[in-house]
Order: C-alpha cells, then sequence, then structure tokens
C-alpha cells in the first residue's frame, strides 16, 4: 500500500496555532505602535497649545516701547509673576502680563483677558546690560534681586527669561523662552 502525500491533522493544526501566534504578536505590536503615535501626537498638540501663548508674550515684551516721558525704560514694573510695559512711546499706555489664580492673564486699556489657564508656576527673570556705564549690545547679568528689578534697574534692563508650567490637556508642560527687549536703550548681546 503506497503512503498518500499530504499533512495531517497535527501538522495543520501545528501550522495554524504558530500562524496564530505570530499573528497575535504582530497585531500587539501594530495596536502598540499606534497608541504610541496617538499619545505622541496628543502630547505634541498640548505643548503647541502651551507654546502659543508664551510666544505672543514674548513678541510683545519685544517690541515693548521706550516711555520718553519715563526715563527710557522699556519696562514699568517687573515682580516674579508680573511683568508691565509699555505700549507706546507714552508713559500712560501700558500692558500687563500677571498670574491670577492658575490663569495668566493681559490687561490693556483696563480690559483684562486670559491668556493661559492651568498654569501652575509663572516666573519672569530680568537681565541688565553688565557693564558700567550701560553700553548698547554689551552682554547681561540678572539684576539684583533676578525677579524683581528695582526702579533704577528698569530703564537698563536688556532681557527677560520666562518661564511657564501649565496643565494643558492633562499634559503638564513647562515652557521657557527669552527676549531680548529690542527697544531698551541697552539691550543685550545674543
Amino acid at each position: 500500500m503506497r503512503r498518500i502525500s499530504g499533512l495531517t491533522i497535527i501538522e495543520l493544526v501545528i501550522t495554524l496555532v504558530i500562524t496564530l501566534m505570530i499573528t497575535g504578536t504582530l497585531l500587539r505590536v501594530f495596536v502598540d505602535s499606534t497608541t504610541n503615535q496617538v499619545f505622541v501626537e496628543n502630547q505634541n498638540e498640548a505643548e503647541a497649545k502651551a507654546r502659543q501663548p508664551l510666544d505672543t508674550l514674548i513678541d510683545h515684551l519685544r517690541n515693548a516701547q521706550s516711555a520718553k516721558d519715563a526715563d527710557l525704560s522699556v519696562i514699568q514694573s517687573g515682580t516674579a509673576n508680573s511683568v508691565t510695559y509699555y505700549s507706546s512711546n507714552s508713559s500712560v499706555d501700558t500692558v500687563r502680563y500677571f498670574l491670577d489664580g492658575t490663569d495668566l492673564k493681559r490687561t490693556e486699556n483696563g480690559v483684562t483677558s486670559v491668556v493661559m489657564g492651568d498654569v501652575q508656576e509663572l516666573e519672569f527673570t530680568y537681565f541688565q546690560s553688565n557693564v558700567s556705564p550701560p553700553q548698547y549690545y554689551t552682554g547681561t547679568v540678572t539684576t539684583a534681586d533676578p525677579n524683581a528689578p528695582t526702579a533704577d534697574e528698569l530703564p537698563l534692563l536688556a532681557q527677560i527669561d520666562v518661564r511657564v508650567v501649565a496643565n494643558i490637556d492633562g499634559y503638564v508642560r513647562e515652557l521657557q523662552g527669552f527676549v531680548r527687549l529690542r527697544n531698551s536703550p541697552f539691550k543685550g548681546r545674543l
């Protein structure tokens, strides 16, 4: 009697089990990969949402005007979590960014608006020209109190570093930026 060539049922079952194991592993890798991609996309979107108000704040500070009737300073006042700058050449026109609870707010012409919510920390660090007497395009050093320049230091300010920690769509983000005060008489060298 001749043997019929082909696969036995046991060989078919073993092949099917091995195929299912490989398929399951590949499916798991695909699902994990897709989940990670969605997570990274959400984090990137949260980062962009948090970065936009910070970039706007930095752009506004960069364009702060030197008030002719306020010792040529571009900054009216500054603390660790608040900065007020001149928006025109008059000391009357000011804009203030400040932390109120967990909201980063902006006040201009008596109108206050929320720029960013769920802010956990806001910190401004102030830098002035590092030579005496101050000169145009010199390096910078922090003010005597890096988070609160004195009235005498305000006209000498050259740069402000901004640090924000915010919860955006469930993701905590720490963002930092710095601005060289374009219209300061003593702006620092980059």
